[in-house]
C-alpha cells in the first residue's frame, strides 16, 4: 500500500514541469488588425468587461457585426467599451512566477503527503515489531500452560531450571574462558619464576653468584632470541 502510494507521489513529482503560457496577445498590438493602437484618436486603446484591449474603432466594428469578444468570446455589447485614460499601459509579466509559485506549492504538498506517509510507515513497522514480539511471548507461554496440563508442575520447573542454567552457562561462556587465559598466565609466570630461581640456584652453588647470575642472564637472553626467531619463522611461513 505505501509502496503504491510512494510510486504515484514520485511520478507526480517527476510530472510536475509546466512550461509558461504564452500570453494571448502582445500587449500594445490590437488582436482585431494587428496594428499597434494609440492613446488618442479613433484607434485609442480600450477595454472591454472581461479585460481584453483593443483599439476603439476595431472593437466597436466588430461588436456591430458579432457581440462577442474577439479574444475570449465572451458576450460583450457597445456599452460595454471603456476607453483607458492612460497615455501609456505597461504591466510587470509575472505569469512565469505565478505558475513556479503555484508548482512550488504542489510539491510542498507532494513532500508533506509523502513525510507523512514515511511517518506512518514507521509507526506501522513498530507497531508489526510489538505484535511479533507479544506473540512470541504469548506462544511461550501458551506452551509452558500445556506442558504443566500433560507433563505436571515438576517437570515443567525441571526443564526451566535446566534451561536457565544452559542460557547462564552460555552467556558465562566469555567470562569463564576470560578468567581460565588469565589464571593459565599466572600459572606460566609462577612456573617461569620457579625455574629461573631454581636454575640461578644451581647456578651459583656450581660457579659463584657472579658467574652464575652471569650465566643465568645469557640463558635467559638466548631463550628470548630463540622464541622471537620462531616467531618470525612463523610469520613468513
Amino acid at each position: 500500500m505505501f509502496r503504491g502510494f510512494f510510486k504515484k507521489k514520485t511520478a507526480q513529482l517527476a510530472e510536475l514541469v509546466t512550461t509558461p503560457e504564452k500570453s494571448e496577445s502582445d500587449s500594445d498590438i490590437c488582436s482585431i488588425c494587428f496594428e499597434v493602437w494609440t492613446s488618442t484618436g479613433s484607434h485609442r486603446v480600450c477595454s472591454l468587461k472581461c479585460g481584453h484591449l483593443f483599439g476603439h474603432s476595431c472593437v466597436k466594428t466588430w461588436l456591430i457585426s458579432s457581440p462577442r469578444c474577439p479574444e475570449c468570446n465572451d458576450h460583450a455589447l457597445l456599452d460595454d467599451i471603456r476607453i483607458i485614460r492612460a497615455k501609456t499601459i505597461s504591466a510587470v509579466d509575472n505569469s512565469n512566477e505565478t505558475i513556479l509559485r503555484r508548482e512550488l506549492e504542489e510539491k510542498i504538498k507532494i513532500i508533506k503527503e509523502l513525510e507523512e506517509v514515511d511517518t506512518n510507515r514507521k509507526v506501522w513497522t513498530n507497531v508489526q515489531t510489538a505484535l511479533l514480539v507479544f506473540s512470541a511471548i504469548f506462544n511461550v507461554y501458551m506452551a509452558a500452560v500445556y506442558s504443566t496440563l500433560v507433563f505436571g508442575s515438576k517437570a515443567i520447573y525441571s526443564v526451566y531450571f535446566g534451561f536457565t542454567k544452559i542460557i547462564m552457562t552460555i552467556l558465562l561462556l566469555p567470562f569463564n574462558l576470560l578468567a581460565i587465559a588469565f589464571y593459565s598466565i599466572y600459572t606460566l609466570c609462577y612456573w617461569l619464576t620457579a625455574s629461573f630461581l631454581l636454575i640461578w640456584l644451581i647456578a651459583i652453588i656450581t660457579r659463584g653468584f657472579d658467574e652464575g647470575t652471569h650465566f643465568l642472564f645469557e640463558e635467559v637472553r638466548k631463550a628470548r632470541d630463540e622464541a622471537v626467531e620462531r616467531a618470525r619463522e612463523l610469520l613468513l611461513h
